[in-house]
């Protein structure tokens, strides 16, 4: 009777990182410790260890990635290899707190989920070990986006209408 060989297991440790950002300094600063909070309860739902590194952006859109320096933290902290046996997950709050822009999204998770290996976990669902993360992160990309969109197009109906007022608005 043939052996069968069993591949070697390794223990895995497991890392949880977040990351927080709220987007103009007419939201509330507590924003960031809401979703570190929401963040913490997912990983106990989930049963994994709570957070033990934190990456954050105060009063910056997610409109681009490039001012973020939490976001730019994150993604040069993912970029390098973990310790043998340690697999990093990322908590966060929803998808569109890593981006409202769709390219800068999908470039976020490449770099962070493909590249990095790191499972990714939102409070709000959201599991990229599930197979229906692709399709997920394609339609939370894409709202977040279109809602930078509509925005953009309300605050110009605003603007146009107190200028026909004969109000200044600069």
């Amino acid at each position: 009777m043939a052996r069968q060989l069993e591949a070697a297991v390794v223990p895995q440790r497991v890392e949880v990182w977040t990351y927080a950002r709220y987007s103009s300094d007419r939201q509330n600063e507590r924003s960031i410790g809401d979703q570190e909070r929401l963040c913490a309860e997912t990983c106990k739902r989930l049963g994994l260890p709570l957070p033990s590194r934190a990456f954050r952006d105060a009063a910056l859109s997610g409109a681009s990635m490039g001012k973020r320096a939490g976001l730019q933290d994150l993604l040069n902290a993912a970029a390098q290899p973990p310790s043998r046996g340690v697999r990093r997950v990322l908590a966060i709050e929803s998808l569109d707190r890593q981006g409202r822009n769709i390219y800068d999204s999908f470039d976020i998770i490449r770099r962070l989920h493909r590249e990095g290996g790191m499972r990714i976990v939102t409070s709000d669902g959201r599991d990229s070990d599930a197979p229906s993360f692709k399709a997920m992160l394609l339609a939370d990309s894409f709202v977040a986006d279109v809602f930078l969109d509509n925005l953009r197009t309300h605050t110009k109906r605003g603007l146009d209408a107190r200028v026909a007022e004969g109000f200044h608005v600069g």
